[in-house]
Parts: structure tokens; C-alpha cells; sequence
């Protein structure tokens, strides 16, 4: 069903090339050697094996709690010699009330007080397999027996994972949603919150609305409120979804849904079917593999979700900001993936996820989340080029990445030019070991500096028909298992021994391993493709070169310039169009080149309104609008506005970092009404980026 060119050597790779040997250069070789740390957690996942995690919840809307059970069956792992005392489970801001094994109640639990950083990993729940004097469950783990591990408990009131929406937060009924990356999970249940585990789940669910779980629906029963899931894709904690809310759905291909709010259902089916299907497929005929999923399904949450979307297994939590509203017409009206897709590179990147990186080859500890996120920008764009009618290794491909990197490109000098700790957090290979939270260490440099090094491999290589292979042969080595950066590389070096000699014997002696995973700040400058940004560049800079010739000199010398119509930007696609728009931000003087910006805002401003109720657009021209001061009073209201109904951190973090520059009293008074409506992750975000 998938053919590539080179599939019988791919094959014969595959199933050739899994030794496990050290293939890396002599300067290397120990780091594939060291023990593979986890930092973030507090479990004794390192002892044992987790087969099956079962969750028996209930959902108290009026008292913003979850409770029930976990049950989690488990065995000791195989290899290990030494004696499992106790099983050791992640925690934070829970109420835990019973602990079972195997049905035995052990009363002599203890909840640890909070470690890590400032409390950053929580508290670590310690069910001891001696009690007193006897040794029955302290000899049935050791004995390699499988056991039922039980524990009742409740989330609380500090719960960090669960984001609860009332009526008017929502636009609709109370709502609520987990976010569990990287290391919320804890809070929402007890367990082994690692990438480095993954193993199936059940689960019983109980609420008076409707409930989507990362897992295919065995019994729905609305009447009584019972919703029952079953997952046998083996997966980490925090890829599981669970929403509650006045949630209605819809077909948006062969074997996918649309699950959201009513008001935004219409919308949704059609911006997404013209599309879901097809990037499926694409993604499995490059790849070489069907989807792991019989359903694979997606989510669109309230205004307030912080992220672009969620990798969550089986339903994919999306934002809604993704959405245009020019497709919410009634009818029908069918629409083409021509007309979609530029909307939906979220959805590309977090279909990636669940097919590849991260849900299917994860990474083994949070500094290495170049693993999940580099290289899904990198196939993200690979696949993107696909569906738009490339072959993957003709111009029209080149162009196509070409533009997505340039764009990649900027938004990683701006992650390298403002981070907190840049000699810190601007490496590729992250060290966590004192136990920072690895949301400390959330940037673009994990995605789009992880995708350059995956870009500049295919080069080195000689080109994406020697890379390919290499590609399919990564996720069928590695699929189901959490890894790290050292075994990727060395499956590299591995692969190349057998597939091209001379390709390997240029990587012994030339790749700088050093320079890309371990050195801070801007990677080597990448090769781009700039034929659609020059297009766009060469626009913005007009316009620059005139603003900087009026702050140096007087207003009839501008009135000689070059004369640009509106119907410069024509031919833009939508992102070119924000692109324009990220350039024109790039000169900060506009206050002090009025005629300029007025005239860029008399010429352009009634063609950019289309696309005002586009998020992604509004936020950019928001933006630039500040540094423009036209109309200042009416930027701030915009901008606050904008901040009051979205709450995705891409926009949010920024915007109020612009407000802060217009009146610092203001952004803070701002962030303080409206922390409740933005998830955790974000809101602690602001508060540091506003120094509170």
C-alpha cells in the first residue's frame, strides 16, 4: 500500500539494522554509554514495568474536583537485581484517601512533602510493600508476579492540570479540559508522569456532560452520564486528553471526527474535511506505515486553551484560534483543501504527533524534547509540501519549506534574542537535573532550532533521497518506545554503515555534534529556498527604507520615493501576508515615521480586514499597530480585547509584553482580571514575563 523507491532496501534495513551497537565517533561513545536520566519525576518507573493504567473518575462541576480511582497493573522489571521496597507514584496537590494492592488496604502510605526546584515536581506518594511484619505483597513484586496497584484520591482546589471554565468563560455550559504537558498529569491523577513509560489505559468516566477520553469509545451512555474508553496504543501520561462540556460532534473524514461546542461545529467540519483525510494519507504513504489509530479524531476547545494544539492520543486538542470564520456558512457548501490548508499547519503538525514524533517515538526525559517537537516542524513541512502538490524533492517542494523555514527562522532569533537565560535555555540538549519544571524550558528552540538540525542532516547527506530512508527507518526502529538524543544519533551512524559508507565516514569525521545539541544560541545560518519570502521581504523593505528616510529626512524628501500601490500584496498567500506583516515589526521606529505609517495603513488597511477575525493574523497586525502608535488609545483597547478572549500563549505572552512597553500599570492590571480565564502554564508565563 505505500511504495517508495527504495523500498527493498528499506526493508532489508529494517529488519538488519537493530543491534544496539555504538556506532558513534570515539569522541561520542561514552554519552551512549551513561545511564538514561529522568529528572522530572519522583516514581520508581526505573523498577518497574506499567502494563495497564485503569481510571475509574467522577467530574463535580459545581465543585471544580475529579475523583475516583486509578488503578495501575504492574510487574517488576525483568533486570532489575536489587529489592522494590515500595512503589513510588507522582503526586501534586492531591487529597490521597486509600492505597490498595491487590485489593490488601496499605494503610502506611505516606505523601511526601513537595520537592524539586520550589516545589516544581510535587510530592512523591509512597506505598511501602513492608507493613510491619509482613513481607506477602513485599514478596509478591519482587517475585516478578503482576499486581493491582490501587489508590483513591481527589484533585483540590491548586489542581495545575485541569482547566475549569465557568458558563461565561466558556460561551456556553461549565466547562473543563486537562493540559497535561509536560508534567501535570500529577495533579490529576497519581502516576509514573514520565515520557520515559508508556503502556494502554482504560477508563470509566462519569459526568452530567458530554465526556471525550484519549481512548476508542466502548459505551456511551449520556442518559446516566457513563462514558467508557479502551486505549491500546501504548502512550505517556501526558498525552491523554479529557474534556467535559456541551460538546456535539461531527464526520470529518473516513475516520475522524469533530468534537467542540455547537457554535463552533459548523465551522469545524468545514475547515477540516477538506483536509483530514488527505494529510492522513500523506502522512502514511512518506512515512511507509498506516496510522497506528483505527480513530483518529480532534477537539477544538474554548478561547482559553493556551497552546496550538495537543498531541492527545485519539483526540487531538486544537485552538480555536486556528478557525476562520469565512468558512462558517450555512448549506452545502463545500469547500477545497486550496482553501483550507493554509488554516489548518496545526493540524499537519499534530496529526505528525500522533503518527510519529512524540505519540509514537517519544522523548525519553524533558530536556530532550527536541525528539518530539523538532521533528515534527520538520516533517510538518515536509508533509505541508506534499499536500500542496510537491513530490518531495522538486522546486515547488524547496519553495514551499523554503518559506515555512524563513518564517521558522525568525521566530527563533526572536526565542534566542529575549529568553530569560539564554546560555541555559537556547541549547538543543537540555539538562533538568535540578529539577527545574520543564515548562521553565518551553521555547521555540526545541521546535524550530531541532527542525534545522534535522534540515541540515538531509543536506549533509547528500539530499532528501538519502535521508528518506534514513527517516522510515528512525520511526520503525524506535516505534513505542521512548528514547534519547544519544540513541538517535547513533542510529544515524548506524544506519549509514550500512546504507552508504562514504555518507557515514563524512559524519565520523565532519558532523559537530558539539556546535548543534550542546552550544547556546542561533544554530549555523540554514540553507533557504527565499523565492515566496523575497517576495514578501522585498515589499517590507520598501516600506522600511521610506520610514527610515523619513526619520533622517525631511518630509518632501519622502514624498520622491519609489510609489507602491495596494495592489502590491495581490498576489500574497495568507502567510505571505503574515509574513509582511512580521517584517514590517522588524523596524521598531515607526512612531517616528508617521507619514510613512499612516500611508501603510490608508493602503493596505481595508484589504487586511478580511482577515481581523483570523487569530493569527490580528495578533501580528496588533503588533505592529503598537509600534506605529497610530491611534494608540485604540490599539490598547484592541490589544486587551484580543487578550480578554484568547488565550493561547503564542499571542498572549507577546502582546502583553507590548502592553507592558505602552503602561506597565495597565498590563499588570490587565493580567490580574484575566489570569482566571488563561490555563495555568500561561498565566504563570505572563506573570514572570511581567516581572509580578
Amino acid at each position: 500500500e505505500y511504495k517508495h523507491q527504495d523500498t527493498l532496501l528499506y526493508i532489508h534495513l529494517t529488519y538488519t539494522m537493530s543491534s544496539g551497537n555504538n556506532y558513534l565517533p570515539e569522541n561520542l561513545k561514552h554519552y551512549l554509554d551513561l545511564p538514561r536520566k529522568e529528572p522530572s519525576t519522583l516514581s520508581n518507573f526505573h523498577q518497574l514495568d506499567i502494563k495497564n493504567i485503569d481510571l475509574d473518575l467522577a467530574i463535580d462541576f459545581e465543585k471544580s474536583l475529579l475523583h475516583g480511582y486509578t488503578t495501575f497493573t504492574l510487574t517488576k522489571k525483568a533486570d532489575i537485581k536489587e529489592d522494590v521496597k515500595s512503589i513510588d507514584l507522582d503526586t501534586s496537590f492531591l487529597e490521597i484517601y486509600e492505597c490498595y494492592i491487590n485489593d490488601i488496604n496499605v494503610k502506611n502510605f505516606v505523601v511526601n512533602s513537595r520537592s524539586g526546584n520550589q516545589g516544581a515536581l510535587g510530592s512523591k506518594l509512597s506505598i511501602p510493600l513492608l507493613q510491619n511484619d509482613e513481607t506477602e505483597l513485599f514478596d509478591l513484586i519482587n517475585s516478578g508476579k503482576q499486581v493491582d496497584v490501587k489508590v483513591k484520591y481527589s484533585t483540590t482546589d491548586k489542581c495545575t492540570a485541569l482547566i475549569w471554565l465557568t458558563a461565561e468563560q466558556s460561551g456556553d455550559t461549565p466547562y473543563v479540559y486537562a493540559q497535561l504537558e509536560p508534567i501535570h498529569c500529577r495533579s490529576m491523577f497519581p502516576c509514573f508522569d514520565t515520557p520515559a513509560v508508556k503502556c494502554t489505559y482504560t477508563a470509566t468516566i462519569k459526568s452530567p456532560q458530554y465526556v471525550c477520553f484519549s481512548g476508542e469509545p466502548i459505551s456511551i451512555d449520556t442518559e446516566k452520564g457513563i462514558y467508557s474508553f479502551k486505549q491500546d496504543y501504548v502512550m505517556s501520561t501526558y498525552l491523554i486528553a479529557l474534556v467535559s462540556g456541551n460538546i456535539v460532534s461531527g464526520q470529518i473524514g473516513p475516520r475522524s471526527k469533530i468534537y467542540t461546542q455547537p457554535s463552533m461545529l459548523n465551522n469545524c467540519i468545514k475547515q477540516f474535511e477538506p483536509d483530514m483525510e488527505l494529510i492522513l494519507k500523506t502522512c502514511e504513504e512518506y512515512l511507509g506505515y498506516k496510522h497506528p489509530l483505527n480513530e483518529i479524531s480532534l477537539t477544538v476547545l474554548p478561547k482559553s486553551f493556551g497552546y496550538g494544539g495537543i498531541e492527545t492520543n485519539s483526540v487531538i486538542m486544537l485552538t480555536p484560534t486556528m478557525l476562520n470564520s469565512q468558512f462558517d456558512v450555512t448549506g452545502d457548501k463545500k469547500f477545497a483543501t486550496k482553501d483550507t490548508i493554509e488554516f489548518n499547519t496545526v493540524l499537519i503538525h499534530e496529526i505528525i504527533h500522533t503518527i510519529s514524533s512524540g505519540n509514537y517515538v517519544t522523548n525519553f526525559n524533558w530536556g530532550e524534547m527536541f525528539l518530539n517537537e523538532g521533528w515534527t516542524v520538520y516533517l510538518e513541512r515536509k508533509i505541508l509540501a506534499r499536500v500542496l502538490g510537491g513530490n518531495g524533492y522538486d522546486e515547488l517542494t524547496d519553495e514551499i519549506i523554503g518559506f515555512e523555514n524563513i518564517n521558522g527562522w525568525n521566530s527563533l532569533k526572536d526565542t534566542v534574542a529575549t529568553f530569560d537565560n539564554p546560555e541555559r535555555f537556547t541549547k538543543l540538549l537540555q539538562d533538568y537535573s535540578d529539577e527545574i519544571n520543564p515548562d521553565d524550558g518551553f521555547s521555540s528552540i526545541f521546535y524550530e532550532k531541532g527542525a534545522f538540525l534535522l534540515f541540515y542532516l538531509e543536506r549533509f547527506v547528500g539530499g532528501a533521497k538519502n535521508w528518506d530512508p534514513y527517516v522510515r527507518h528512525y520511526f520503525s526502529t524506535f516505534k513505542y518506545q521512548s528514547i534519547s538524543i544519544w540513541q538517535f544519533v547513533n542510529s544515524i551512524y548506524e544506519f549509514y554503515h550500512t546504507f552508504d559508507k562514504s555518507i557515514f565516514k563524512k559524519l565520523t569525521e565532519e558532523m559537530d555534534w558539539n556546535l548543534w545539541l550542546l552550544t547556546p544560541g542561533l544554530p549555523p545560518t540554514p540553507y533557504f529556498n527565499n523565492k515566496r519570502a523575497a517576495e514578501v521581504t522585498d515589499l517590507a523593505n520598501l516600506w522600511i527604507n521610506k520610514a527610515k528616510n523619513e526619520t533622517e529626512s525631511s518630509v518632501s524628501a519622502v514624498k520622491t520615493d519609489v510609489a507602491i500601490t495596494s495592489e502590491s500584496i495581490d498576489s500574497f498567500s495568507i502567510p505571505q501576508l503574515m509574513l509582511f506583516i512580521d517584517s514590517l515589526c522588524e523596524f521598531e521606529d515607526w512612531a517616528l515615521a508617521s507619514i510613512t505609517s499612516k500611508e501603510i495603513f490608508d493602503l493596505y488597511n481595508a484589504k487586511f480586514e478580511p482577515l481581523f477575525n483570523y487569530p493569527e493574523f490580528e495578533y501580528r497586525y496588533i503588533k505592529w499597530l503598537a509600534l506605529t502608535k497610530i491611534s494608540l488609545d485604540s490599539t490598547t483597547e484592541r490589544l486587551i480585547h484580543f487578550v480578554s478572549i484568547i488565550g493561547r500563549m503564542k499571542f498572549v505572552r507577546p502582546l502583553y509584553i507590548v502592553l507592558a512597553k505602552i503602561n506597565k500599570e495597565l498590563a499588570i492590571e490587565t493580567y490580574n482580571k484575566l489570569k482566571g480565564f488563561y490555563s495555568n502554564v500561561c498565566a504563570e508565563m505572563v506573570k514572570k514575563d511581567l516581572g509580578i
